[in-house]
């Protein structure tokens, strides 16, 4: 599945975290944080979910919750290409493959656990879409090339156009330059792949990878904070966790007017 699409939630609220990168103590916390609903709200994630955290072993769980949608990233996608003639490769070559990273955790891990987890994220869409009450949102864990529109993105993901999808997972060209030119045909695009101090705006392209990892491998939050936003938040807004805790928040209240071009 290249692509899912998600109804609107009529039950609940819809949250969207940055790149995880096998922090799962972090997501809980923020999860509290927001006194998440797990009979009605969802969680939505833009990829990365293992490598260079101390919890990768989790993610399989994570994907497997039902209230709970990932994004492939880049991260999930070299295991794909590792294991991507369905055999499994010899060891020397995982251990060649996972030297770099933060992958080395891989080799803890028994062989018929590593195969359910690769089977996991061969379940993960390159993009979603979510209706909402503002409008529709789409994910995309790297980012939408530079002059390309939604249902163009879509529909050359949806035939596995190779620099289309290399974009979808490795690109950061907008963020690099700075390029506020924003994605046509779509309300709202959140993106992770590229680490940023907070959360940050281009056009109506939001970047929230704003790098958990790096503040629990400090144990500094200054240094990188797990990202959680309500997906029809004014994402201008922003609500700081006190000191010692490793996220931050965006889920402060806004009226059901829809988000318009490049709303906030």
């Amino acid at each position: 599945m290249r692509i899912a699409r998600h109804d609107m939630n009529r039950a609940g609220r819809d949250f969207v975290v940055g790149d995880i990168h096998g922090t799962y103590s972090v997501v809980a916390a923020a999860l509290n944080g927001v006194q998440f609903d797990w009979a009605n709200d969802r969680l939505f994630s833009v990829g990365d979910l293992v490598d260079r955290g101390p919890e990768s072993r989790r993610v399989r769980a994570f994907i497997n919750n039902p209230r709970i949608f990932p994004c492939r990233g880049n991260h999930e996608d070299m295991f794909l290409e590792m294991y991507e003639t369905g055999d499994t490769p010899p060891e020397e070559a995982v251990r060649f493959w996972t030297r770099k990273n933060g992958m080395s955790w891989w080799m803890d891990v028994p062989q018929d656990e590593r195969l359910a987890i690769i089977a996991a994220f061969r379940t993960l869409p390159i993009i979603q879409e979510i209706e909402t009450e503002r409008g529709l949102v789409g994910l995309v864990h790297g980012e939408v090339p530079h002059g390309m529109d939604w249902a163009t993105f879509k529909a050359a993901i949806e035939a596995g156009d190779k620099h289309t999808t290399m974009s979808a997972l490795w690109g950061r060209d907008r963020i690099s330059h700075r390029n506020d030119s924003g994605v046509k045909g779509i309300d709202r695009v959140f993106c992770g792949h590229t680490p940023v101090d907070a959360p940050t705006q281009l056009g109506n392209v939001y970047y929230i990878d704003s790098g958990s990892f790096m503040g629990v491998a400090r144990d500094d939050p200054d240094s990188g904070r797990l990202t959680i936003a309500s997906l029809i938040s004014a994402t201008q807004t922003f609500r700081r966790i006190p000191m010692g805790e490793f996220f931050d928040i965006r889920d402060e209240p806004v009226t059901d007017r829809p988000f318009g071009e490049y709303a906030s």
